[in-house]
């Protein structure tokens, strides 16, 4: 498996080219064609190999961050302000972005966490166990008694 590297173009191009360009030991004959066709064929074959390397990884890393969208209300006492957002943002270890109010009570905010947090259940575990705040859940469409049938 390949490990993701940043591959300049530059470097790209001297490989190839003295990959290419290599000479032939003295006295031995060199076909042009076979010289194109390899031409071609490292060119044709170094952008997936380049894509081998570099993207499964990241894929990977991406995959296991948590993005979800969740409404707070905060405990009587305590508004919405930047520094109690840093606040609560460090103490989950996750991160919170503002996105709107839809009451003067009610929040939206983005979290996001690095960590492998499917959901983002931990960080909402520690959100809920923080003083400060009142609720806080993941914003979902509910619907009345959509569970009894």
């Amino acid at each position: 498996m390949c490990a993701p590297t940043r591959i300049l173009p530059w470097e790209l191009a001297v490989v190839s080219a003295a990959l290419v360009e290599a000479v032939p030991p003295n006295g031995a004959r060199v076909n042009v064609d076979a010289i194109r066709f390899r031409r071609l064929a490292i060119v044709a074959l170094a952008p997936f190999a380049l894509a081998a390397c570099g993207s499964p990884a990241n894929v990977v890393a991406a995959g296991s961050q948590c993005h979800e969208q969740i409404i707070v209300s905060f405990s009587p006492g305590f508004t919405r302000s930047d520094k109690l957002v840093k606040e609560l943002s460090r103490n989950a270890d996750a991160r919170l972005e503002y996105l709107r109010s839809s009451s003067p009570t009610l929040h939206v905010f983005a979290l996001t966490s690095p960590h492998n947090d499917p959901g983002c259940k931990k960080a909402l575990a520690a959100l809920r166990a923080d003083s400060r705040v009142r609720f806080a859940e993941l914003d979902a469409r509910r619907v009345p008694f959509s569970a009894a049938k």
